[in-house]
């Protein structure tokens, strides 16, 4: 927990650039967005949203993904809101495709106990888990282990 902190610190003092302000404000816009979007219109009409070509055309490095992940992250824990991580990944995801980033979407479950089945989901980019840690594949079977989820880009 300390660590997290630290790195919240971290990143609330490197915000002096307009890109990360504009991230921030995208990642608060988009969780309550996506929220009511999955409620109302479903995850395939959003997956349709979402697959939409990125507006941005600047290539960018591992290093930005996980900078821009980590401010999806901030919005999310200090949002008033409980977001979970199925909202925080789809916001993560469009956030990072609009940067012209490659992302998947993966979805995964294991057995917690006699009948009780769990489900999650996480972002990954270039085969590194952005927005979970790096073990959630070894706790959570992906679903289709063998190749990648529907929302591969």
């Amino acid at each position: 927990m300390a660590r997290k902190t630290r790195s919240v610190r971290r990143i609330m003092t490197r915000l002096r650039s307009s890109v990360d302000r504009r991230v921030l404000f995208e990642a608060t816009i988009l969780l309550p967005l996506v929220s009511i979007a999955l409620r109302t219109v479903g995850l395939a009409r959003l997956q349709r949203f979402l697959e939409r070509k990125p507006s941005l055309s600047v290539r960018r490095s591992a290093d930005e993904a996980r900078h821009l992940t980590a401010l999806v992250d901030v919005v999310a824990r200090r949002s008033p809101i409980q977001y979970n991580c199925l909202l925080r990944s789809v916001v993560l995801l469009r956030v990072l495709r609009r940067r012209d980033l490659e992302a998947e979407l993966r979805f995964g479950m294991r057995k917690a106990g006699p009948g009780d089945i769990q489900f999650h989901a996480w972002v990954e980019h270039e085969g590194e888990v952005m927005n979970d840690d790096q073990h959630v594949r070894v706790n959570f079977i992906p679903f289709g282990a063998d190749r990648k989820a529907k929302w591969s880009s």
